[in-house]
């Protein structure tokens, strides 16, 4: 039996939970956390929040669709054309590149018919993109990834650092580089 990535609605603050919960039962369960860093007076403070609020992804047949919604703190399925949403395998893959590269990333709702509109440059050091998702540099330091299935754009910043070393290391290759 085929296999997809469903989406299902939780309760509010408890995608970990729930994400936990499944995996127990046995489901391939993927709650997207986020990387935030925030800045007290005295001290930095590292933490960890869910993506998307109230969503959880789970791969599974449609038989096995039931018992999820009969996990406590699960509200429902999310629907799509009166079928259960599901998600490129793809797409699940890039969410987990990008959230691994970028700290403190935003999302940003994808009106519907919007995403062939976009204007934008691959970027293949962060995602390898397989025909489902979108990444776009929109200026220097900004970085877009187009989620079409959930109708979100993933936007985080390049970090100074990686900007700083990629600068040096075009220095060194202009010494190798003969001048007329």
């Amino acid at each position: 039996m085929k296999q997809n990535w469903y989406v299902v609605y939780t309760r509010t603050n408890a995608e970990k939970k729930v994400a936990m919960h499944l995996a127990k039962k046995g489901f391939e369960a993927f709650c997207p956390l986020n990387c935030l860093m925030s800045s007290y007076h005295d001290r930095k403070k590292l933490s960890f929040e869910p993506m998307f609020k109230n969503f959880v992804f789970v791969k599974t047949s449609e038989l096995k669709l039931k018992e999820i919604t009969n996990t406590s703190d699960v509200i429902n399925l999310v629907y799509w054309l009166n079928k259960p949403a599901t998600i490129k395998d793809a797409e699940v893959e890039d969410i987990k590149l990008f959230l691994n590269e970028f700290k403190n990333v935003q999302l940003e709702h994808l009106p519907v018919n919007q995403a062939s509109l976009l204007h934008i440059t691959e970027m293949k050091r962060a995602i390898n993109s397989d025909g489902g998702s979108v990444v776009a540099i929109t200026r220097n330091d900004i970085v877009k990834l187009t989620i079409p299935s959930l109708g979100y754009v993933m936007i985080a910043e390049i970090e100074k650092t990686n900007a700083e070393v990629f600068t040096a290391t075009a220095s060194i290759a202009q010494q190798f580089i003969p001048s007329f």
